[in-house]
Parts: C-alpha cells; sequence; structure tokens
C-alpha cells in the first residue's frame, strides 16, 4: 500500500488479505497497529460510505474522527489500492 495511505498521524493502515471469499468482495478492511484482533477495523462499503466495523484498539475519539475523516477522504485511492492488491 503506498505510504501515503499507509501512514497518518501514527496509524498505520493495513488490508486483511483473508477478508474476500472467491470472487464474492467483503467490505474493504482498515486496521490501525498490526492486523491481530484487537485492532481497529474500518470497512469502505461498495456505495461510497465508511463504517466504523470495531474499535479494538480503543482509539481515543479524536484519533478515530481523524483517522475515518482520512479514510473519507481517501476512499477511491484506497478502493483502488486494494483492487490492485488482490488482483481484481
Amino acid at each position: 500500500m503506498p505510504k501515503a495511505i499507509r501512514d497518518f498521524l501514527g496509524l498505520c493502515f493495513f488490508f486483511w488479505s483473508n477478508e474476500t471469499s472467491g470472487n464474492i468482495l467483503e467490505p474493504i478492511p482498515i486496521g490501525k497497529g498490526k492486523p491481530l484482533s484487537n485492532a481497529t477495523k474500518v470497512w469502505l462499503k461498495q456505495n461510497g460510505t465508511v463504517e466504523l466495523c470495531r474499535n479494538n484498539s480503543q482509539l481515543s475519539d479524536a484519533e478515530l474522527s481523524k483517522a475515518l475523516e482520512y479514510i473519507k477522504a481517501n476512499y477511491n485511492n484506497i478502493v483502488a489500492e486494494w483492487y490492485r492488491y488482490f488482483s481484481l
């Protein structure tokens, strides 16, 4: 993933590569920290919306707000990179 999308305000964004099942696309996950069960997970949905799935890494309200704003602003770039990552 491009560094501009990968790092923001000390947050590390990544894709979980086990979130697709054949040709059925799951919402696009982005996380904070390491890809473990305690990561914060955000879905980028096909209708252009962004949804918080869970905040297990317990980002503060301010961190979460900035992260979600950043993800929304970069939605198209992140989705394009997700498709490249999975060769779809």
